[in-house]
């Protein structure tokens, strides 16, 4: 089989999955069920090099190419953050985060008393419903999970990670997209 045939086969394969994803993730928004066939897709085979890779050694690169600020969320705030905000906050962020590898980022703690992570991710069936349903919207729906920037207090930058690449969706102010029983 010729090269340009296996990449057409696993473009397929991995087309076929993210799909099939898809429709798990509907089903898991909106509590409806999925036939047994659509929940477990056949085994696609993905070469080691993808599945042993890691973002880790990789210095942080950015992009806000897929930024959602449109409408506002139920709780009322804005999903565009406005260009204070950005000049002020998220871009110098991101800018301070692109001279450091990613390791270091994913080891950076929190400083009180009970120090947890500070930037990590997120499976998506743990956001808000809200979100969930507005990454279906988005058509991003082929993520199993959605990266958080820890800002500050409550702040948060909810993106995916494609590679080594940040792709910026959300600015959180409230901390209401994965909800704690503090907020």
């Amino acid at each position: 089989m010729k090269k340009a045939e296996k990449r057409k086969i696993l473009q397929e394969q991995k087309r076929q999955l993210r799909e099939s994803k898809r429709i798990v993730t509907i089903a898991r928004v909106t509590g409806t069920k999925t036939a047994s066939a659509i929940v477990h897709p056949c085994p696609v085979k993905v070469p080691k090099s993808i599945v042993n890779s890691s973002i880790y050694g990789y210095e942080m690169q950015w992009s806000d190419h897929k930024k959602d600020v449109k409408g506002k969320w139920s709780w009322g705030i804005e999903r565009n953050w406005g260009d204070e905000t950005w000049s002020v906050l998220i871009e110098p962020f991101l800018k301070t985060c692109e001279s450091k590898k990613w390791q270091e980022l994913m080891e950076e703690i929190t400083g009180n008393r009970d120090s947890h992570k500070k930037h990590h991710y997120y499976d998506i069936d743990q956001i808000c419903k809200e979100a969930q349903e507005r990454i279906l919207e988005l058509e991003m729906d082929d993520n199993d999970r959605i990266f958080r920037f820890r800002l500050g207090n409550l702040k948060r930058l909810y993106g995916f990670t494609y590679n080594h690449v940040f792709v910026l969706i959300w600015y959180d102010p409230t901390h209401k997209v994965y909800p704690t029983n503090n907020n």
